[in-house]
C-alpha cells in the first residue's frame, strides 16, 4: 500500500534543510520533498506494523504529528506506528488524544553535594522540567540542545501516557562537564517537540567561566 507521510515545521528560527523517514525495519531512509511549507513522502508498505520517525537535517529524529499511534521496539525506544492490515488498508486510531503543556522551566544547577568524600550526587547541569496535564493516550516528547551556531549538541526522547495523576512531569538535562569550553560561548537554543510539533524554542547562554567553575567543582558563595 502507498502511504503518504507529511511533516511541517512551524514558524521558528530552526533551519530545516532536509527531512527523511527512518524506521526500525527500513533498510534506507526515505527522502522527503518540500512542497510549499510541508515535507512529503509516499512510501510503499507491506501488511504489518511499521515503526518510523522523521529525521530533521539528518540528525534529529521526531515523531509524526499526524499519527497518534506509538510503539516501543525491542530496545524500549518509542516510535510512531503505522499498521497495514492483510487487505492493504491503513488502520487508524479514531479517538483523538490530548495533552496540555502546563509548565516548562529551564534552570541551571551548579551546586555540588557530597555523601562522605567519594559520591558526588548532583552533577552540574542545565535542566528542563516540564509538567503536562489533561493527558489521554500516549505522547512522544523530544528535546534538543543546540550549541551556538545551531549545531546539535544532544537530544533525548521520552514517552508520556495518561495516568490517574493530575500532572505528569518529565525532566531532561545536559551535563556541563560534557561541554567543551571552546564551543560554549554565545547563544544556545533549547527546543521541545511534543508529538513531533515544535512547541517551545528557548534561548540561553553558558559562559566559559560557568564551565570552568563546574569542571573545577568550585562551591558557590
Amino acid at each position: 500500500m502507498n502511504v503518504l507521510l507529511r511533516y511541517a515545521i512551524p514558524n521558528s528560527t530552526m533551519t530545516v534543510k532536509s527531512v527523511h523517514v527512518i524506521g526500525s525495519h527500513f533498510t534506507n531512509p526515505f527522502n522527503m520533498q518540500l512542497q510549499g511549507d510541508i515535507w512529503t513522502c509516499e512510501i510503499q508498505l507491506s501488511p504489518g506494523e511499521h515503526l518510523y520517525k522523521f529525521l530533521i537535517n539528518e540528525e534529529l529524529p521526531v515523531f509524526d504529528p499526524y499519527n497518534n499511534l506509538f510503539e516501543y521496539d525491542e530496545n524500549e525506544e518509542l516510535w510512531s506506528l503505522l499498521i497495514i492490515d492483510e487487505f492493504g488498508r491503513q488502520l487508524f486510531n479514531p479517538h483523538p488524544y490530548h495533552i496540555t503543556l502546563a509548565d516548562c522551566q529551564l534552570t541551571q544547577n551548579t551546586h555540588n553535594s557530597y555523601i562522605k568524600s567519594y559520591s558526588n550526587v548532583i552533577d552540574p547541569r542545565i535542566i528542563v522540567t516540564i509538567r503536562c496535564t489533561n493527558i489521554t493516550g500516549v505522547h512522544g516528547i523530544t528535546v534538543a540542545w543546540y550549541l551556538p551556531g545551531e549545531v546539535l549538541f544532544e537530544y533525548s526522547e521520552s514517552g508520556i501516557c495518561a495516568t490517574d495523576e493530575e500532572f505528569v512531569s518529565a525532566m531532561f538535562w545536559i551535563r556541563l562537564d560534557d561541554i567543551p569550553p571552546i564551543a560554549s560561548s554565545g547563544t544556545w537554543i533549547f527546543r521541545l517537540f511534543l508529538d513531533g510539533i515544535l512547541v517551545i524554542e528557548e534561548f540561553f547562554s553558558i559562559t566559559p567561566w560557568t564551565l570552568a567553575r563546574c569542571k573545577r567543582k568550585l562551591p558557590d558563595h
